[in-house]
């Protein structure tokens, strides 16, 4: 399963440590990079535009500074939707208490882009999709939803939760990938690195 690694050289760019644990259960060697790139929906842009656009972008802006060839560089972006409206990483412990408040007894999707890009040294090449997660929350009071925001884990978080820390007792129901509500799908970017690499990934 580590053949991609050598030939392949495996960037992950992104700063995010969930990311990087699943992307460590593959059992390949990477390096992380930060990509510097802005993240702001563009008018008339819909939750899944807005995510494949940050993940290309994320990608394409690492893999322009690659030229240790070849390279593979993986991106992801991944937001909270709730009903049309996407939902960032709180300013602060209010606004996580007002977005868990808008969620809990209802459901919602997490919407993810991931990209790949990657260069042989011959010519650059880039596929990329979106994976989106129904999530259903419980219904919670209003002291309930102030003590789990007063664990913490809320803040650097789309939709102010953390469905692999205690926020997962948030949840009554996933529909689809649950590492995408973490942050990386990891069935569907298997699939993509296959599609690159022209090869299973578990092949000798």
């Amino acid at each position: 399963m580590s053949e991609l690694t050598p030939p392949w050289r495996i960037v992950l760019g992104s700063s995010s440590p969930r990311r990087k644990d699943l992307l460590e259960t593959l059992g390949f060697t990477f390096t992380i990079i930060k990509p510097d790139v802005e993240e702001r929906i563009l008018f008339g842009e819909s939750p899944e535009q807005y995510a494949l656009r940050n993940a290309t972008q994320k990608a394409s802006w690492v893999i322009q500074r690659e030229k240790d060839y070849p390279v593979m560089v993986i991106s992801c972006d991944t937001i909270v939707v709730k009903d049309g409206r996407v939902l960032e990483k709180p300013a602060d412990v209010r606004d996580a208490v007002r977005m868990i408040t808008m969620l809990q007894g209802s459901s919602h999707e997490v919407v993810s882009g991931i990209a790949l890009a990657w260069h042989d040294g011959k010519m650059p090449n880039n596929i990329s999709r979106t994976v989106t997660t129904r999530v259903t929350f419980k219904t919670m009071s209003e002291a309930e939803i102030e003590a789990y925001v007063a664990r913490g884990e809320s803040l650097d978080k789309a939709g102010g939760y953390a469905a692999q820390g205690n926020g997962g007792y948030l949840i009554s129901s996933v529909q689809g990938s649950f590492t995408n509500v973490i942050g990386l799908p990891m069935s569907e970017l298997v699939g993509m690195m296959e599609a690159a690499a022209g090869r299973s990934l578990w092949s000798h």
